[in-house]
């Protein structure tokens, strides 16, 4: 049982697929157009980093009418005076909200 993968190209399906879980826009661009690029990548990869794509594409452009940025302004408001106020549990819930 091999520990750790014999080159970076191994590792491109999980780091594209994780990269565009957490939105990360750029980075999974980047990663995604390495795949397509290289002649070693998998079918599998290839696949990984068209799925990947996809979210990141969805989520350009959107943008959020006056009512929703209102209730993020509050969450934020209210996570920003938790943690001054030192009620760190009560921000780190609040913040992610926002």
């Amino acid at each position: 049982m091999r520990w750790l993968p014999s080159s970076a190209g191994e590792t491109w399906e999980a780091l594209v697929t994780a990269l565009a879980e957490l939105r990360r826009g750029d980075e999974t661009r980047k990663v995604a157009d390495a795949i397509d690029a290289s002649a070693g990548a998998t079918p599998a990869t290839r696949v990984a980093a068209q799925h990947a794509r996809r979210p990141i594409a969805e989520e350009e452009g959107k943008t959020f009418d006056d009512k929703a940025k209102e209730a993020m302004r509050k969450s934020y408001s209210t996570a920003t005076t938790a943690w001054e106020s030192k009620e760190y549990e009560a921000a780190r819930a609040g913040f992610p909200e926002a």
